[in-house]
């Protein structure tokens, strides 16, 4: 009787959780603004917010990023909601979304002269 319930024991300790193996999730963006495209990541866990900026300024313009994203994992999907924002010398926009979306998956957000495009790794 000790044996079998040393056995079981070390199979529950043994055995995955039955969640999600991961519960980090990983964020990756992808800023296509015409001439260059910036790469971005940010790590979240569920019912978290995230965010990244850059400012890079050359001779020739200024260029800043900023993205806020917040996840909520619903029935094995993660909802997103996002803000993203670029400015740049002729050119400021603003774009708040929210989509469902699964680890794998990308979609894509059209700022009109900019795209940004979302995966969830």
């Amino acid at each position: 009787m000790t044996k079998l319930f040393i056995v079981a024991a070390l199979a529950l300790l043994a055995t995955p959780a039955l969640a999600d193996p991961s519960p980090t999730l990983q964020v990756s963006f992808k800023v296509d603004g015409g001439k260059d495209q910036r790469h971005y990541t940010v790590k979240l866990v569920d019912k978290a917010c995230g965010s990244v900026s850059q400012k890079t300024v050359t001779p020739v313009q200024a260029v800043r990023d900023e993205i806020k994203v917040c996840a909520h994992t619903e029935n094995g999907a993660v909802r997103l909601q996002i803000e993203w924002q670029l400015h740049d010398k002729d050119r400021d926009i603003e774009n708040k979304s929210e989509m469902v979306i699964a680890r794998g998956a990308t979609q894509e957000l059209d700022g009109g002269t900019a795209k940004l495009t979302v995966a969830l790794i």
